[in-house]
C-alpha cells in the first residue's frame, strides 16, 4: 500500500511540474511575441528617421 501511495505522490508531483512548465512556456511565448512586435516598431521608426535624415542631407 505504501508503494502505491509513493507512486501516486510521484505522479501528482510530475503532473504539477508539467503544468507549471507548460504555463511558463506559454508566458515566455507571449513575452517573445510582444518583444517581436516592439522590435518591428523600433525598426520602422529607425527607417523613418534614416529616410528623413538622408533626405535632409541631399536637400542641403
Amino acid at each position: 500500500m505504501r508503494k502505491i501511495d509513493n507512486l501516486a505522490y510521484r505522479i501528482a508531483a510530475a503532473e504539477q511540474t508539467t503544468a507549471s512548465t507548460a504555463a511558463a512556456i506559454k508566458d515566455l511565448q507571449a513575452l517573445v511575441s510582444a518583444q517581436s512586435e516592439d522590435i518591428k516598431v523600433i525598426k520602422e521608426i529607425l527607417q523613418r528617421i534614416e529616410a528623413t535624415h538622408c533626405g535632409g542631407i541631399e536637400r542641403q
